[in-house]
């Protein structure tokens, strides 16, 4: 399968943007100029929302066990 893609929060001309690191460096506009809500603006946009910890443990257990 491919790479993980890893992205950067990053501010130019006020707006804030994820950057993709290394690869292709796309940069997806995240329609903001405040931080806290482009950080919950990359986490919904790029699929790493960020789950209650009770779902965590329960996502890990699924993993562990489709990879048995």
């Amino acid at each position: 399968m491919g790479q993980e893609v890893k992205w950067n929060l990053v501010q130019l001309k006020g707006s804030w943007y994820a950057r993709e690191v290394g690869g292709k460096r796309q940069t997806i506009s995240l329609r903001t100029k405040d931080e806290a809500q482009a950080q919950l603006n990359m986490r919904l946009e790029l699929g790493q929302e960020v789950l209650p910890e009770e779902n965590v443990k329960h996502l890990e257990l699924g993993k562990a066990h489709l990879n048995l």
